[in-house]
Parts: C-alpha cells; structure tokens; sequence
C-alpha cells in the first residue's frame, strides 16, 4: 500500500504544492496520507515504547546498583561499629580492673557523713569516693580547718562548701 514511488511523489508534493502537479490524485493523497499517518503513528508508538522498555531497565539496574551499594556501606559500617564495640569492652574491662583496685588503699572505708564537710558518698577516713567522679580528677578529698565546714581537693584544688558564698558575708 505504501510503497517507495508514493512517498517520493508525496514528498514532491509537498515540496511544490499539490496544485498543479502533474499525476497527483487528490484520492490518491488521502489514501498515501492516510497511509503515511498510520506508518508513522504505529512507528511512534513502537519507538515510545521501546524507549520506555529502555528507561525502565535502566531504572532497574539503577535499583540493583542503589541497593548493592546500600548493602556495600551497611557492610562496612558494620565492620567500623564492631571494631568500635571491641574497642569500647577493652576499655570498659579496664576500667572495671581499675575501680576494682582504686579503693585497696588499706583503709577501712567510711562513708558516713557526719559534719556535712564532705560530698556525698566520700569515706570519712582517705578522702575518696565509693564511685570515680566524672572528669580527669579522681578527687580526694581532705576537710579544710575553719570555722565553716568545707573540703578541697588534694590533686585539683576543687572546693566544697556546704555554705554559700553569699551568706558568709
């Protein structure tokens, strides 16, 4: 039905208007158009489709890939989280090594506090306290002389009063 000799003469056609060309039925332009329009409309549509079949793999190669490297970085963060916790157990075993000894010092603790000169928790004999304190000082502690109840810190100098500042004077 569509044949080379009608498309070129089609193409001539619309070259150099279809008035006056020689050999071109109006009946057989609709039929060539007409022809020519489902040709074109049903190739259209192939390569839409095609190229949508096209995108579609793509976006699934992109899926796979994503998640590969999803799975790839879990992975390896895993690994550094592990190496973390090890880490983290040795540390932890070390310290307990170290609370278990820090309170051998020979002293038979007493953590009672009577005059209100020491912090909570602090034996009334060495100075120090049944748990670490947070920070870099292991502080112990010794009772000030005066006539205001407070301690002071041997290593750090920290003080502890159980007066205000304010109210001294």
């Amino acid at each position: 039905m569509l044949c080379r000799q009608n498309l070129k003469t089609l193409a001539s056609a619309v070259l150099y208007g279809f008035e006056g060309f020689a050999g071109f039925d109006t009946n057989e332009l609709s039929v060539v158009t007409f022809s020519l329009a489902v040709f074109m409309r049903g190739e259209f549509f192939a390569y839409l489709g095609m190229g949508l079949v096209c995108l579609a793999i793509l976006y699934c190669i992109y899926a796979v890939l994503a998640a590969l490297y999803s799975v790839f970085a879990d992975m390896l963060q895993n690994r550094e989280l592990d190496k973390l916790a090890v880490e983290y157990g040795r540390k932890r075993d070390e310290r307990r090594a170290y609370e278990s000894t820090r309170l051998e010092n020979g002293c038979d603790h007493q953590y009672d506090n009577p005059l209100g000169a020491l912090p909570e928790g602090i034996c009334n004999r060495c100075g120090l306290a049944k748990k670490r304190p947070m920070g870099a000082c292991d502080h112990v502690w010794r009772v000030l002389p005066g006539p205001v109840p407070e301690s002071q810190c041997e290593k750090c100098q920290k003080k502890y009063s159980t007066v205000d500042e304010e109210e001294t004077t």
